[in-house]
């Protein structure tokens, strides 16, 4: 069970969690994860300005670096202010492609068909 929220950390969060990094905030509040973290500024009606959080050229060049090769993990883990939505949607922005990824999508698209569709052909 997680302890409670003292004044001092609401205060954080009214000051820092709308444009401040993500990594700024754990550190700013530790023993809290971020889901926690999210949850405790969406009862205090906060929310993120993401718009704020520019993308630098660092990490531009490292989307643009691999991307395409499906590094997802390093990615992620390279990037630790962005969420996995945020990289790809950046990317498709960027018109960057991974085939991998697509792929991967379209068969576990096509394994949800096919579990759909199997059952209404045995019942012709």
């Amino acid at each position: 069970m997680s302890s409670k929220w003292d004044t001092s950390e609401h205060e954080l969060l009214l000051q820092h969690y709308a444009q401040s990094p993500k990594t700024q905030i754990l550190l700013m509040l530790p023993g809290r994860s971020w889901k926690s973290i999210g949850e405790r500024a969406s009862k205090l009606k906060i929310k993120r300005k993401y718009s704020d959080l520019k993308w630098t050229n660092e990490e531009l060049d490292f989307i643009k670096e691999l991307y395409h090769l499906n590094k997802t993990t390093k990615l992620k883990k390279s990037l630790p202010n962005r969420t996995w939505a945020a990289i790809r949607l950046k990317a498709h922005l960027l018109g960057l492609k991974n085939p991998i990824l697509k792929n991967q999508i379209q068969r576990s698209f096509n394994q949800k068909i096919k579990l759909l569709v199997e059952p209404m052909e045995k019942t012709k």
